[in-house]
């Protein structure tokens, strides 16, 4: 058979055209198989961006626990690591939970997503920002309270955080004095800080220049009040023993101790009305106030201590051994020195101190079964106190004088009709030995060195609440 030429030609280029299909299919085939190699590779070993890194990173949180009311719960690791990696990249795209309640918020300011590892307190969040461990503050509020029932709701709520991404929005202010970062702080469907407000589980503080939803807040914390749950709930005179050891300050008190500023009461000036509990050298005079350093779970507490520093060193003449309730209007307990002949020891504490605010902590001179004459000469107190518009508060008693505590239903009563604050001193000193008292004292009314200092801080919570509550 005779070989013509192109027939060989058409052959080669049959064989070309195969051979160059078969190089672009294997061409093709690298192009896409190399990144995931490289992918592949860097996660396996363990690069900054990986999952396994950011991991790393909080692994110095001691066994990866959190503290929950003093009972450790562990963090699942496989969700924190999934959670951090999340943050990361919310972090980068600046998302924003789309809230209703969020419209105050600043839009132009710094926003991130961090972790939430541990609750530090009831306004305070350690949280994992962009691989670092940051403290955050909630801006606006104040939660600091003595009451129990809100205390543990507050922590309740806080808790639920734990393990959470959240979403954190800057005003003006980046950090505190404390450093700790000052934020708007958010879930997916929640603005955390205004729905303790909400709930009566904090109070509304007003923070230049963090103002951006100050009126927003006190709003919420209006309709809390309206409700009265949380913080604002009215308890009964009967259930005075869950009464909290600092107050809530009512409309009604406000507006006595606004009242007496505006007539001239000195706003940096307060008395008291005691007996031996109070003398001078037990209550407050007992430290060097000038120089007393606050422990530091209360350095909150230092701006008020500093508001009232004229106070500390003087000694009222409404205050002695063995005053009792009817004392406080007898001529013949003044102090001569100080006071005209004729002036009740009130008459003269008010003229020389011109007090805002008076505390009264009396009582332990009581004649058991005397019962009606307390509460009439306590009520004449409180309405002395009103009448001259000095904010009167109440402070109950950790020394019985009688068996049930009487007295402190008594007073609870009072500052219940009188809507005025309450101190309950009783619930702060019932956890101490012997209820706070003097185990050596015969008498059964003089408190230990440990029950006074007690008594001096949270009666300084009870002053920085009036201050507190009078600047929203």
């Amino acid at each position: 058979m005779r070989n013509y030429p192109f027939f060989g030609l058409i052959r080669n280029k049959l064989l070309l055209i195969g051979m160059a299909i078969s190089i672009m299919f294997a061409l093709v085939s690298i192009i896409l198989l190399i990144p995931n190699g490289v992918d592949n590779q860097t996660f396996n070993q363990g690069s900054e961006t990986s999952p396994q890194a950011l991991y790393d990173e909080v692994a110095f949180i001691p066994s990866r626990y959190v503290n929950q009311d003093d009972d450790y719960q562990p963090i699942d690791e496989t969700s924190m690591e999934l959670e951090s990696t999340q943050a990361e990249e919310e972090t980068s795209t600046e998302q924003f939970p789309a809230i209703n309640e969020a419209f105050c918020v600043p839009d132009h300011t710094e926003r991130k997503v961090g972790l939430v590892i541990k609750v530090l307190d009831t306004d305070r969040l350690s949280v994992l920002i962009d691989g670092q461990l940051s403290t955050v503050k909630y801006i606006g509020i104040d939660s600091h309270t003595t009451y129990q029932k809100v205390n543990e709701q507050s922590s309740s709520t806080n808790h639920s955080l734990v393990g959470k991404t959240v979403t954190l929005v800057k005003d003006v202010s980046d950090a505190d004095e404390a450093g700790r970062l000052l934020r708007y702080v958010f879930t997916e469907d929640t603005f955390i800080n205004l729905y303790l407000l909400e709930n009566g589980l904090a109070t509304a503080v007003n923070t230049p220049p963090d103002e951006a939803c100050v009126k927003y807040f006190l709003e919420a914390q209006e309709i809390a009040k309206s409700q009265e749950i949380g913080t604002w709930e009215r308890l009964k005179p009967e259930d005075w023993r869950e009464w909290p050891v600092v107050p809530a300050i009512s409309e009604n008190a406000l507006e006595i101790y606004r009242r007496g500023l505006e007539e001239g009461r000195n706003p940096q000036s307060f008395s008291i009305v005691g007996d031996c509990q109070s003398i001078p050298g037990r209550l407050f005079r007992r430290f060097n106030w000038a120089e007393f350093s606050l422990p530091t779970e209360y350095a909150y507490l230092q701006p008020t201590r500093d508001h009232f520093r004229s106070v500390w060193s003087r000694s009222p003449v409404t205050v002695g051994k063995y005053y009792t309730v009817a004392s406080i209007f007898a001529p013949f307990w003044n102090d001569t020195s100080r006071c005209g002949l004729m002036e009740t020891p009130l008459d003269c504490e008010f003229r020389l101190n011109n007090p805002s605010i008076l505390l009264i902590s009396i009582g332990s001179n009581q004649k058991p079964g005397n019962w009606e004459d307390f509460n009439n000469y306590m009520r004449k107190i409180v309405e002395y106190s009103i009448e001259h518009n000095v904010l009167p508060i109440i402070a109950t008693k950790t020394d019985p004088t009688e068996e049930g505590f009487p007295l402190n239903h008594i007073m609870t009563q009072i500052a219940y009709d009188y809507d005025i604050p309450l101190w309950n001193f009783w619930d702060a000193a019932k956890e101490l030995p012997n209820h706070g008292l003097d185990s050596d004292d015969q008498m059964g009314i003089h408190i230990t060195s440990e029950a006074y200092g007690i008594k001096r801080i949270t009666g300084l919570q009870v002053l920085h609440a009036v201050l507190t509550a009078a600047q929203r």
